[in-house]
């Protein structure tokens, strides 16, 4: 197992390995980033899945390609729905405006009549 402790972090393993790969891990600081990053995977994935670094890499180009695909259908999924959303609210607006103008029409008809009653009452003597 020390070995591979270079290979694999430090809060994946237990804590007693913690101890004797410490050293090697501050060694090697002066890794590039990416390195750094492929060096995620716990060790118990890395040895029930056999992988070197090599097929390491090609997970983490794997899944920061996913996430990106992600990150896209998202934000395609927001403007489809922020489009959706103007619409509706669009024919919403139009609605409220047909319906505004038919209840103005409806009290019109009905001071009309209110007006014809009143002067029919005024006129019948009673």
């Amino acid at each position: 197992m020390p070995s591979s402790a270079p290979d694999c972090p430090l809060f994946a393993m237990p804590e007693e390995t913690q101890e004797g790969t410490l050293r090697p891990c501050l060694t090697e600081e002066a890794r590039p980033w990416n390195e750094l990053l492929l060096s995620v995977l716990p060790p118990s994935l890395c040895a029930q899945a056999g992988c070197s670094p090599v097929y390491r890499r090609g997970g983490f180009l794997l899944l920061l390609v996913l996430l990106v695909l992600t990150c896209l259908a998202l934000a395609l999924l927001a403007v489809y729905l922020s489009v959706l959303q103007s619409e509706s609210l669009r024919i919403m607006a139009h609605t409220l405006r047909t319906q505004e103008e038919t209840l103005l029409k409806l009290r019109l008809a009905s001071l009309s009549q209110l007006r014809r009653l009143n002067s029919s009452e005024t006129q019948t003597p009673s």
